[in-house]
């Protein structure tokens, strides 16, 4: 089975950068390789030009944050961060000002014997000074509350240090509020590399529209103008942009969908089968005849209590065109 495909990646020094992916689409089995930890059948591993394909881990301008955080549990916070430097025989006074250095970089003040693990992993792994820093899925174990301002931490203290990191995760949410860049991962390829936006706004594929959270994508044919997609139950929808004619998939996010008949947009008309209240969105499902539906979201201050026909307005610019 090959994990890795054809793959070919650029990471810019000093950006965050974030392989996004499910399970199984390579992106740990690359952050491995980078690490040096598997070492791939064919192809080149580059780090400021040199090519480290033949170089242990252990030799490579690397630190690897873990999801476990793989500490040492017999060592103190201090003693855990300060290995490192210790290994590179930084003379003790010297280690102990980087270690104190560190503790107050990742807010562990005064945990010298005791802290936070993930926190303590980071602290260790850039007590050496890496080239690259990788982390793998390190925010997966926390509870929302705490996973949110780890998070915020991690860009705080990446955007300071200027050191390049890569971070795996499967949460879209995660890859969209941290990353410079994104790269979301697909049976050992890139589907697409771009900044968040990019990526939220203008998938490259249907694969990475339905994965970033798209839920209306429906069948039909782009029309000889390029500007006019016939769907079926729904009728022609104008396009903003110009797209090849012939099948294709129209993909429209949820919150893109306005309920009520808005002049100058697509008009939809379709019955309610469910409203879902979610706190401070409203979810609703229509139907257009047959089997085409649609997911609508609205903010739950505004929302009124609809049944039956409803009128929906769609705005050309939210339309996505993909090939069929």
């Amino acid at each position: 089975m090959t994990a890795l495909d054809g793959l070919d990646l650029t990471v810019r020094r000093g950006e965050l950068f974030v392989l996004l992916g499910g399970s199984g689409s390579g992106k740990t089995t690359l952050l491995r390789a980078v690490g040096g930890f598997v070492r791939p059948a064919s192809g080149a591993i580059s780090l400021n030009g040199v090519d480290l394909s033949r170089v242990p881990p252990h030799r490579r301008p690397v630190n690897t944050v873990f999801q476990s955080g793989a500490l040492f549990p017999h060592l103190s916070v201090a003693a855990n961060i300060g290995f490192g430097p210790r290994q590179r025989g930084m003379a003790r006074a010297a280690v102990a000002a980087r270690v104190a250095e560190l503790l107050a970089l990742v807010r562990l003040e005064g945990y010298g014997a005791r802290g936070q693990q993930q926190r303590v992993a980071l602290a260790r792994a850039i007590a050496a000074e890496p080239a690259l820093l990788l982390l793998d899925e390190p925010l997966s174990a926390l509870d929302r509350g705490l996973r949110a301002e780890t998070a915020a931490e991690l860009v705080r203290l990446q955007r300071r240090l200027g050191t390049t990191f890569i971070q795996v995760t499967h949460d879209q949410q995660e890859a969209l509020t941290m990353a410079d860049r994104i790269g979301v991962m697909r049976a050992g390829r890139m589907a697409q590399v771009g900044t968040p936006r990019e990526i939220y706004d203008a998938p490259a594929s249907r694969f990475v529209a339905e994965f970033m959270g798209v839920s209306n994508l429906w069948d039909g044919v782009v029309l000889d103008d390029g500007l006019t997609m016939e769907v079926p139950c729904i009728g022609l929808v104008r396009l903003a942009r110009v797209a090849p004619p012939g099948p294709a998939v129209c993909g429209v996010r949820a919150e893109r969908i306005l309920v009520g008949s808005i002049p100058g947009m697509n008009q939809m008309s379709g019955i309610l089968e469910r409203t879902i209240y979610a706190g401070d969105i409203v979810s609703h499902s229509f139907r257009f005849g047959g089997v085409t539906k649609a997911q609508v979201t609205e903010p739950a201050h505004g929302a009124v209590a609809r049944e039956g026909v409803v009128t929906l307005s769609l705005p050309p610019s939210a339309c996505m065109v993909f090939p069929a």
